[in-house]
C-alpha cells in the first residue's frame, strides 16, 4: 500500500500464482504486506474474448461472500494510504459495476480520518438518466464498454465535482488503465483545475514503467494506493472456444423509474444515511450466530455493506454479495450460478454467484428499484424478505 510513514514500512512478501483456467493460463506475482493475496483474491474465467479471466475478489461483496468487518478494514486501509495525495478539494469516483460499493466504502472511511470537511462521491453507472447531463467513456474489455459518470443534481455538489482539484478513482482492481485515461479525457473538459488523480484499488497489477506512460498520457501527475501490488500474464488457450455472448448491454432506455436518485449516481455530500430501525423486528427472532446474507443488486451494492455491518454487530454471522450482469464460468473460486431476469428493466440475464438456496439461515435482498418478476422470482427461491430502499429508508416486504 502507499502510505506516508516515518516507521519503517516491514518489507512485503513476493508471492507468485498461477490458475489454469478453460480459458488459458492465469499467472500473477504479488507484493503482499499486511493482507495475504489469497485472502483477498481468486480467479475465475469468463466469457469474453477481450478478456478470458477474471480477479475475484472475497472482500469486495460482489461474487464472493464478503464479511462485513473485512470489507471495512480495507475501505480503511485504503482511505489512510489516500491521506497524503488528497489536498483542497476532491472527488470520490467509485466505478461501475463491480466498485460502487467499494468507493462509498472508501469514501466514508476517509470522511471519519479526515473530519467534517467531506469529499464528494459519485459512482458512474450503465443506466442512462434522460436530462440529466452526463460524461461517457468506456471499459473496452467489459461485457458491457459504455459507462457514464453525471453530474450531480445538486448544484453545491455540482460545482465541487467541476472544480475538485484531486479526482480519486477506486476500483477493485486496475491491470490496464486504459479505462482511467478514457475517462480522464472526458472529465478534464468539463473541469480544467484538475491537478491530480489518485487510483485507489484492491488488487493494483499496472508495473512503474506503465504508471508513468498513463500519467503522460493524461498530463497529469498519477498516484497509486492499493492493498496489493503486483504484475500478471494471461496466456490464452487457442483450442478453447467462446460461446455466443450473452446481451448484457440493456436496452438504452432511460431508467428513472428504476434507479433510486439518492445512493450515488448523483453525487452524496457524505456518509451515506440509512435509518436501519425496521432491522430490529425483523431479526427479533433470529437465534444469534445465525448465518445471514445481506444481498445487494447490481450497481447498488453499499447499502447491503452497511446493513451487513449493523448484523454482524449484533452478534450474526453476516456475509455481503450483490448480483451481477457479468457473466462468469464455473470453475475454480466460482462454484455455483443462480440465474434471473434483471431488475432494471433490461429483460437481460444477471446472475448470483457461490449462493446455494437454503445456504443461509436468512437471506436479505436490497433493491432499489420497484418489484420486477426476476427479482420477486430470486427472493423466492431464496426464501429472502426483500428491503426496498428510498431515500434512506427501509421498508421490508
Amino acid at each position: 500500500m502507499t502510505t506516508v510513514s516515518s516507521q519503517p514500512k516491514p518489507r512485503p512478501r513476493v508471492t507468485e500464482h498461477r490458475a489454469r483456467l478453460p480459458t488459458g493460463l492465469l499467472q500473477v506475482c504479488a507484493s503482499e504486506s499486511g493482507f495475504g493475496f489469497h485472502d483477498l483474491v481468486g480467479f475465475a474465467a469468463r466469457n469474453n474474448p477481450r478478456r478470458g479471466f477474471l480477479f475475484v475478489s472475497k472482500v469486495l461483496g460482489k461474487h464472493y461472500p464478503s464479511r462485513p468487518v473485512i470489507m471495512q478494514a480495507i475501505h480503511k486501509a485504503l482511505a489512510e494510504g489516500l491521506a497524503p495525495w488528497c489536498r483542497g478539494s476532491s472527488v470520490f469516483v467509485g466505478m461501475a459495476e463491480t466498485a460502487t460499493g467499494l468507493g462509498q466504502g472508501v469514501h466514508e472511511a476517509f470522511i471519519a480520518l479526515s473530519g467534517p470537511r467531506a469529499p464528494v462521491f459519485i459512482h458512474s453507472t450503465r443506466y442512462r438518466l434522460s436530462g440529466a447531463e452526463r460524461i461517457e467513456f468506456q471499459e473496452s474489455h467489459s461485457h458491457a464498454t459504455d459507462i457514464y459518470l453525471y453530474l450531480p443534481s445538486d448544484p453545491d455538489l455540482r460545482t465541487a465535482f467541476l472544480t475538485a482539484e484531486t479526482l480519486v478513482l477506486v476500483d477493485d482492481e486496475i491491470s490496464t488503465g486504459e479505462t482511467v485515461v478514457d475517462l480522464l479525457r472526458a472529465y478534464r473538459k468539463r473541469n480544467p483545475l484538475l491537478a491530480r488523480v489518485v487510483i485507489a484499488s484492491i488488487l493494483n497489477l499496472i508495473g512503474a514503467d506503465r504508471r508513468q506512460a498513463l500519467a503522460a498520457r493524461a498530463a497529469l501527475p498519477i498516484y497509486f494506493v492499493s492493498v496489493i501490488n503486483g504484475a500478471f500474464r494471461f496466456m490464452p488457450d487457442a483450442d478453447y472456444r467462446f460461446t455466443t455472448p450473452i446481451q448484457v448491454a440493456g436496452d438504452g432506455a432511460c431508467k428513472r423509474g428504476h434507479l433510486s436518485p439518492n445512493f450515488g449516481r448523483l453525487g452524496v455530500p457524505g456518509r451515506l444515511r440509512l435509518d436501519l430501525s425496521p432491522l430490529k423486528s425483523l431479526v427479533s427472532t433470529w437465534r444469534r450466530g445465525a448465518t445471514v446474507l445481506v444481498l445487494g443488486t447490481g450497481e447498488f451494492m453499499h447499502p447491503a455493506f452497511r446493513i451487513g455491518l449493523y448484523l454482524e454487530g449484533r452478534g450474526f454471522s453476516a456475509v455481503v454479495q450483490s448480483t451481477t450482469r457479468s457473466p462468469i464460468l464455473l470453475g475454480q473460486d466460482i462454484d455455483s450460478v443462480l440465474s434471473f431476469e434483471d431488475n432494471y428493466g433490461d429483460g437481460i440475464p444477471n446472475f448470483l454467484y457461490n449462493v446455494r438456496p437454503a445456504q443461509y439461515d436468512h437471506v436479505l435482498v436490497c433493491h432499489e428499484t420497484p418489484p420486477a418478476p426476476g427479482l420477486t422470482e430470486l427472493a423466492s427461491r431464496l426464501n429472502a424478505p426483500r428491503l426496498d430502499l428510498h431515500d434512506g429508508k427501509i421498508l421490508v416486504s
